[in-house]
């Protein structure tokens, strides 16, 4: 109903709630508060390109594996709960180079996936607090 409003009646519809996973679903654009400051507008359509996206790995040899990560100058931390989050901004965007790389090195990657941030973790980013890996 609320969409409906705002698409066919050219009305403007402000929602503020700390639900910001259900917003996204029905939002066009988003306003970032903080402190009683509007810190960050972004159109949904745009916010795909705002969201931080790491490559996670993981292997049998943990050790080896992150020699090899340091030897092809990977940038990598350790997440809370022993997983292996690149920080490399380019790592996530060809996930399949990693795992080449990491099989003609015998290090064949038991998990290998693509960690989207969600509307939450960047709405925290955003204001300059950060929550746990992963």
């Amino acid at each position: 109903m609320l969409y409906s409003l705002a698409k066919n009646f050219v009305v403007t519809v402000f929602i503020s709630s700390h639900l910001l996973e259900e917003l996204s679903k029905v939002s066009t654009r988003i306003g970032i508060i903080h402190n009683g400051h509007l810190v960050k507008k972004v159109a949904m359509d745009k916010l795909e390109q705002s969201l931080q996206k790491n490559l996670v790995v993981n292997g049998r040899d943990k050790h080896a594996l992150k020699e090899v990560l340091e030897e092809h100058g990977y940038e990598f931390e350790e997440t809370i709960d022993g997983y292996i989050k690149l920080t490399d901004d380019h790592a996530a965007d060809s996930p399949e180079r990693l795992a080449e790389l990491l099989v003609k090195s015998n290090q064949p990657p038991t998990l290998l996936r693509v960690i989207t941030e969600d509307l939450k973790g960047y709405f925290l980013r955003t204001i300059g607090m950060t929550r746990g890996n992963i």
